[in-house]
């Protein structure tokens, strides 16, 4: 479950005709116990519940899971699939976190058009994790503890110099250079055991494990970022509008370490330039467009990445004898030479609203060419790493947003208004790092299926192991009956393009209902042309648990297609368990279109009206609302799964392995303003 309290505290005040203030505050409590373990099966209950035989019931588990030591009772010859009543009753996954995120904006008018302005802002938390493997699991019956404190501050403050005049009856300006220095501190201590540690069993708590037996880790980590900005807003007849912009940022994290060679590249400078024309104003339009804007601009922003990555960090662990032992830290090859990423990009659009406002209509279009931008990808395990880190070249965007809104209903008492809106993003790698022509972002535990950038494809590109084929696309069979893996010209499997993991086509349909003081918002969305491969539906066919393996189970299975010579029909019998197991080790039957529509959200509000209650009355508005979330999957086809499942929140998506179902949640909420 999880618990979560939030205060938060707003003033703005007049302190006198030249100085004013701007603070807020905000006080967050949030704690979660017993956090589902994902994607892997060691203590994954959704993991065992999708593998399970389907000859032994979920409540054999719940009857049969403790024997008489109090220990774990596994339910099949493999000790790693553990069962689901004691990963969820007895696994510890918990976690605190206290949060203060404060800032103060004190502004100081020199004169009426002249003013300095400064920024103070604090953002600390406390996040507590602590993980127990209990005594008597079947892998590992000593269990296991680790305790993960850490401690975040973050402080900026910037000052400003700022103008905000107008000269004449035409020209308005709004400028203002400013510095800002941007610090982050991160100090984590972890504790783990992960062997045998309990002196007493089912005892979980550190003093009872023995020190010498605990592994302790101390880590100190400082990330700073100076910042010099400029920017400037000059208007005309307040129908056109010019806005410039310049910033240069220098990264702590950047900064190479000492004795490195070549060119220091830690700061990057961006600028950006913005034209908006406001037509309806400028220009007398036909008596229906009641407002017209176009805008276009070009900018360029840049970035870093986390601290310590340029080199190599090293580490106490342990002593032999009473020699210290130390080693690398950290499995990702450092890069000193790594620069700061850029994105530049340009966009065009228009906005208006006709029929007495009640058609609204905003389109965008925009380009973003990212280079030099930072990834990190696998390399082989026998370098002794699992990854590096590096700019990979180049990255283009290009893409259409839309948003049209028509208020159907436009009455007294009652109203209704869709609101549509559509974007399409065409992604596509153009260069890589060096003269690579693709990299390994992320592989599932099946090993079937990579998630590339690859020249001339897009972003999160998936590869599978296919099947063989021949020139008319018939699957080709060994003499042995089973489909053969397609291989290249060498001999080595050969892995086949089959889709970007990320969703290029999205879209949502809102409707808002008002009927006096009630009103109902009803959002549909979608998503169009990604694709999914499916590490739960794979297992469903390795252990025969899918409605696809029903077809052979008496008289065997004979795949569709050819034989080895890739001509005679495959005429080889099967038995269904040898054949439905060895499609495991192929990704593509398992890969899925990911698209979907979904009713994502309905939320009904009432205004209680609060106007006669009274000279004293504290309140200025009252809000009850009933909210749902995730109500229906209207159309998906991903079987067994939610089409928006995955376990990587990075570059890699695409990839799903015995994900957590989707949550249809309800609340109700009370929204007061004093």
């Amino acid at each position: 479950y999880l618990e979560r309290d939030n205060i938060a505290v707003n003033v703005s005040s007049e302190l006198s005709k030249r100085l004013i203030i701007k603070a807020n505050a905000k006080y967050i409590n949030e704690k979660n116990h017993d956090r589902a373990i994902l994607s892997d099966s060691p203590g994954n209950a959704d993991y065992t519940l999708y593998t399970m035989p389907t000859s032994l019931s979920v409540a054999t588990m719940k009857l049969n899971q403790i024997n008489a030591q109090g220990y774990e009772i596994p339910f099949s010859g493999n000790v790693y699939v553990t069962n689901p009543y004691w990963a969820t009753q007895k696994f510890k996954e918990d976690d605190a976190k206290t949060r203060i995120i404060t800032s103060f904006e004190p502004k100081f008018n020199i004169t009426n058009w002249l003013y300095v302005k400064g920024l103070f802002g604090f953002d600390h938390y406390n996040f507590n994790v602590t993980n127990i493997l209990p005594t008597g699991t079947a892998f590992q019956t000593g269990g296991g503890y680790s305790r993960n404190l850490v401690d975040y501050t973050q402080i900026n403050n910037g000052l400003f110099i700022g103008v905000d005049k107008k000269f004449g009856e035409k020209f308005a300006l709004n400028a203002f250079v400013g510095g800002n220095k941007l610090s982050i501190s991160t100090i984590s201590d972890l504790t783990n055991d992960g062997t045998n540690p309990y002196n007493i069993p089912f005892f979980y708590n550190v003093s009872n494990i023995t020190p010498a037996n605990l592994s302790v880790s101390h880590n100190d980590v400082e990330q700073r970022t100076n910042s010099l900005f400029a920017s400037v807003d000059l208007s005309y007849k307040n129908y056109l509008f010019l806005n410039l912009t310049g910033r240069n940022d220098w990264f702590s994290s950047l900064t190479p370490p000492p004795g490195t060679t070549g060119k220091i590249d830690n700061h990057i400078f961006y600028p950006s330039v913005g034209l908006r024309w406001v037509i309806s104003v400028a220009v007398r339009l036909p008596a229906f467009i009641n407002y017209a804007k176009a805008r276009v601009s070009w900018a360029e922003v840049g970035g870093d990445l986390a601290p310590y990555q340029l080199s190599l960090n090293y580490g106490l662990t342990g002593a032999f004898g009473s020699a210290p032992l130390a080693q690398i830290n950290g499995s990702q090859i450092p890069n000193s030479h790594l620069q700061p990423y850029a994105s530049l990009s340009d966009e065009a659009g228009i906005e208006t609203r006709m029929l007495n406002n009640r058609l609204g209509i905003d389109l965008t279009y925009y380009n973003h060419n990212i280079s030099k931008d930072i990834i990190s990808a696998t390399v082989a395990p026998v370098s002794g790493y699992q990854s590096a880190v590096f700019n990979i070249g180049k990255a283009t965007n290009k893409g259409i947003e839309a948003l049209i809104s028509y208020r159907v209903i436009d009455q007294k008492q009652f109203t209704w208004e869709p609101a549509f809106n559509f974007s399409y993003n065409k992604s596509d790698i153009t260069q890589l790092y060096g003269n690579l022509t693709q990299i390994t972002l992320d592989n599932p535990r099946s090993q079937t299926v990579n998630v590339v950038d690859q020249i001339g494809k897009p972003a999160a590109e998936l590869q599978s192991i296919a099947y063989q084929r021949n020139t008319a696309g018939q699957v080709e069979y060994n003499s042995q009956g089973l489909p053969m893996i397609a291989v290249n010209a060498g001999g080595a499997t050969q892995y086949k393009d089959q889709g970007t993991g990320i969703s290029p086509t999205v879209m949502g349909l809102t409707n808002s209902f008002r009927y006096k003081r009630l009103t109902l918002d009803i959002l549909v969305d979608a998503k169009f042309g990604g694709v999914i491969y499916s590490g739960t539906n794979a297992l469903a066919y390795r252990y025969g648990l899918s409605k696809g393996t029903l077809p052979g189970r008496v008289g065997g299975v004979v795949g569709a297609g050819v034989g080895p010579d890739g001509k005679t029909p495959n005429a080889v019998n099967v038995n269904a368990t040898t054949y439905y197991q060895y499609l495991y080790g192929f990704g593509e039957p398992f890969i899925y279109s990911s698209d979907f529509i979904k009713l994502r959200s309905a939320t009904l509000d009432y205004s209680i009206p609060v106007s006669g209650w009274g000279p004293k009355n504290p309140f200025k508005s009252l809000t009850v609302s009933l909210v749902g979330r995730n109500l229906w999957t209207i159309v998906k086809h991903t079987p067994n799964i939610d089409p928006e499942s995955t376990y990587n929140n990075g570059n890699a998506q695409g990839l799903e392995f015995t994900g957590f179902p989707i949550t249809r949640t309800f609340g109700l909420n009370l929204n007061a303003k004093f």
